[in-house]
Formats: structure tokens, C-alpha cells, sequence
């Protein structure tokens, strides 16, 4: 009999916060030099949207900065004081709307403009119906988000809409390219039954012709019942799952509780919502998260 796990993870507060906040929030410039005090400032939400960001900036002085610090949990981060004060300068904020509500309830206060990088996705439903915010694990999304990054650039400085478009084009195709390689390596899979901790994985399982089955919900810190556990082990036994994967940077207790039950191996899967120091000591992007996360999932799915 399944008992609900006590929650782990819960939510740094501000104050927690308030000695990191000047690492967390400086602009680091595209290139090796020092940016012009002329030179743009825009901000990301959290990891992936800076990963956008850079590639349609690279080789400028544009100072690109991420609000959520490295390793924090990017839903319900909350910026200090001081990242707020440094959010004035920035021309731009690239976020999704509604993933972050306290980024949100900060953009409203901002001079520069607020670009939604939801625009031009289709959404899709989590599996508890309600909007899934994961876009950027369909890398077809990523290359729609650069689009959207470039025409904002070119609105803010026409001067660089050459560049910015072709950066986003490159962009584009590189993941384009990364959307081909982990179609073909999740083709023909012995399991399609993607069984994760929480409902971070529907865009990707939607992308590959995967089964979206997560143990919690949307967000990191809801618990399902006990009943819903014992049903989604007896799903599980009934599939033959092998392998239950848990996120990078979250507490693995369910897919832990849940592989232990029906006998299968626990596996991490990165959400690619913050960088770890060991991610970014290591030169990752998302490019690089996402092959890795394509090697954990044909390993536990059984693809050839």
C-alpha cells in the first residue's frame, strides 16, 4: 500500500535570496568583452528562454541575463529587490506568460517591452487539462520562439534586423536538426509508455509518439493520493515498464516509491528549466541537456 511521501521541495524565499541576487541577475555579454554602456539589455525568465535569447544575440554587445539564478526551480521562483531594480534597465523581458507569476506580476511594472514567447506555439493540455507550460521540450517550439525573439530585436533596434533574423534562422535549423535525430532515436521503441515524476515531459511525449503518464502534476510540489499511485503501479505492471524517470533538480521520492513498487529502475530526465553549476561548468545548453535526455530515454524505453 502506497503513503503519499512528505513533500521536499518547497519554494527558497526571497530574503534566502537576497545574498545571491547580484550573481544571479548581472548580464553576461555574448562575447568575450566587456559590453559599451551603450550597449542593449534584455532578460530571459529562466534557462531555456536565455538559451533563445543568446543564439539570436551571439557575436553582438547585447547583454543577455536570466532571471532565475542557476539550480533554482524556475515555476515559482521569485526575483529579490535588487533583481527588480536591475530589471529597469532591460529593453526587453522574454517570458511565458503565466509560468512564473511573480515574473509576471513584475514585467507589469517595467518600462521595456514584454514578449510572451508563447505566441505562434500550440499549446497543448497536461494531462489534469489544464494549459501544459512545457513548450520547450519540443524543439520545434524552441525554433519558433527565436522567430519570435528576432522580430522583437528588429522592433526595439531595426538597425540589426539582418542579423537577428539570421542568427534566429540558424537557430531554427539546429534544432530542427535536433528534432529529426530524437524523432528517429525514439522510433521503434519497445516501451511508449514515458512514466515521470511530474508532468513536465507532455510536449515531448506528444513530439515523439510517446504515452504521457507523470505521477504528479504540472506543479513540482503537488503529491497525488495514495489510490492514484497504487493505480498508476498497476498501469505501470500491466505495460511492463522498466524504467521510471525523475527530474533533474526535484526530490525523486515518488519515482522512487513508484519503481520500487513495481519492480522497474529509476532514471533521470531533465525538465532543462534551471542549469546546474556542474551543467554550466560543463559548457551545457539546451542542445546538449536534450541529447542527453535522448540517451536516458532510449536506454529506458528499450529503443534499438
Amino acid at each position: 500500500m502506497f503513503r503519499s511521501p512528505s513533500a521536499t521541495h518547497r519554494r527558497r524565499s526571497s530574503a534566502a535570496l537576497l545574498g545571491v541576487s547580484a550573481l544571479a541577475f548581472i548580464g553576461v555579454a555574448c562575447s568575450d568583452d566587456e559590453p559599451s554602456s551603450g550597449a542593449l539589455v534584455v532578460a530571459a525568465g529562466f534557462a531555456p528562454l536565455e538559451d533563445v535569447v543568446r543564439a539570436v544575440t551571439v557575436g553582438t554587445d547585447v547583454v543577455v541575463a536570466s532571471v532565475v539564478p542557476q539550480g533554482e526551480e524556475a515555476h515559482e521562483y521569485e526575483p529579490t529587490a535588487k533583481q527588480l531594480d536591475e530589471l529597469g534597465d532591460a529593453r526587453a523581458l522574454f517570458l511565458l506568460s503565466g509560468f512564473q507569476p511573480a515574473v509576471d506580476a513584475a514585467a507589469t511594472a517595467l518600462d521595456g517591452e514584454v514578449i510572451d514567447l508563447f505566441s505562434g506555439i500550440e499549446r497543448i493540455d497536461s494531462a489534469d487539462g489544464v494549459a501544459d507550460p512545457h513548450v520547450w521540450l519540443d524543439p520545434t517550439n524552441m525554433a519558433t520562439m527565436a522567430t519570435t525573439v528576432a522580430d522583437a530585436l528588429s522592433r526595439i533596434d531595426p538597425s540589426r534586423d539582418s542579423t537577428w533574423q539570421a542568427n534566429a534562422a540558424a537557430y531554427a535549423e539546429a534544432m530542427n536538426a535536433l528534432d529529426a535525430e530524437m524523432s528517429t532515436g525514439l522510433t521503434g521503441c519497445a516501451s511508449d509508455l514515458l512514466v515521470t515524476g511530474h508532468d513536465a515531459f507532455g510536449y515531448l511525449a506528444a513530439a515523439y509518439g510517446l504515452r504521457n503518464m507523470p505521477i504528479a502534476g504540472i506543479s513540482p510540489s503537488e503529491e497525488p493520493s495514495a489510490a492514484t499511485l497504487e493505480s498508476l503501479a498497476a498501469l505501470a505492471r500491466d505495460e511492463g515498464v522498466t524504467t521510471i524517470f525523475f527530474e533533474e533538480g526535484l526530490p525523486g521520492d515518488l519515482s522512487a516509491t513508484l519503481a520500487d513498487e513495481v519492480g522497474a529502475t529509476a532514471a533521470q530526465l531533465d525538465p532543462v528549466e534551471a542549469l546546474s553549476a556542474d551543467q554550466i561548468a560543463a559548457g551545457d545548453d539546451y542542445a546538449s541537456i536534450m541529447r542527453s535526455n535522448l540517451t536516458a530515454l532510449r536506454a529506458g524505453l528499450g529503443c534499438p
